[in-house]
């Protein structure tokens, strides 16, 4: 049979011309030069200049990564951030108390750089006290309430906020720029989360009660149970283990959550 015969060039032809060529010999005195060195330790190693300049290259890279990504986390955030929390005035009282401090509204016109998330808020008797975060929600805390103010909620992300009421009643109405935001109003007996409606929490020395004017409220009560307070009713939970008691919103709650809904402005919840 006679062999098979191909271009030279081919690729099968240029791999028999390789073939027919013999190896290159090894130099025997590189080989033994070579083992000596590795044997005694003395093979040449990267001269240090080089490695240190490639390790400065190195950190140099590491550190202007992560001066930009840090940069781009801070200008984020800034960007991220919400509307700062606002005073729309208090009426009947001319003094309050934040963080344990006594502030005369008329004579500290500045004091409203004090309203900031985590900050505690004790309404005298008589007073209410009207906050904002702008085109999100307004807060009424009447007199005799000691209020946690929540933190603003972010633009497009860190939207979950919680505030507290340890005594007194809390009036909320949500705005046009609330959708996606989780309002958490918290009490020694339960939680109150608001995703968009008009509603009160009022909480007395061993009971706390949501009534709903409009939307929906989820309560969770001390055993950790949820149930949903619709439009129109209140539900009440107890410290001692009491059943809940749902019943209609009173008359005078309905006035009160139509004053504040109506009378700032803020849009009925849908």
């Amino acid at each position: 049979m006679t062999p098979r015969r191909f271009s030279d060039s081919s690729p099968e032809g240029m791999q028999q011309q390789l073939r027919a060529h013999p190896y290159p010999a090894a130099d025997e005195a590189f080989r033994r030069e070579l083992r000596a060195a590795f044997v005694n330790g003395t093979i040449a190693e990267r001269p240090t200049a080089m490695r240190d300049r490639s390790a400065r290259r190195l950190w140099l890279r590491w550190a202007s990564a992560s001066v930009a990504a840090v940069a781009a986390c801070i200008a984020l955030m800034t960007i991220n951030a919400g509307p700062a929390w606002r005073s729309l005035g208090m009426t009947g009282a001319t003094t309050l108390r934040v963080d344990g401090r006594e502030v005369a509204l008329g004579s500290d016109p500045g004091w409203g750089r004090l309203l900031r998330a985590g900050a505690r808020l004790e309404i005298p008797a008589g007073g209410q006290l009207d906050l904002e975060l702008p085109g999100l929600a307004i807060f009424q805390a009447v007199g005799g309430s000691e209020v946690v103010l929540p933190s603003s909620p972010g633009r497009w992300f860190n939207r979950t906020i919680t505030g507290t009421l340890a005594s007194g009643e809390l009036r909320v109405t949500t705005g046009a720029r609330f959708p996606g935001t989780r309002l958490t109003i918290r009490t020694a007996e339960a939680r109150a989360i608001v995703t968009g409606t008009t509603l009160a929490v009022l909480r007395s020395r061993d009971s706390t009660c949501v009534c709903v004017l409009e939307g929906a409220v989820t309560m969770r009560g001390p055993s950790g149970a949820s149930e949903v307070v619709h439009a129109g009713f209140r539900r009440s939970v107890f410290a001692g283990g009491r059943a809940p008691v749902v019943e209609a919103i009173r008359p005078m709650e309905i006035m009160k959550l139509q004053m504040l809904r109506d009378q700032l402005g803020a849009p009925p919840a849908r």
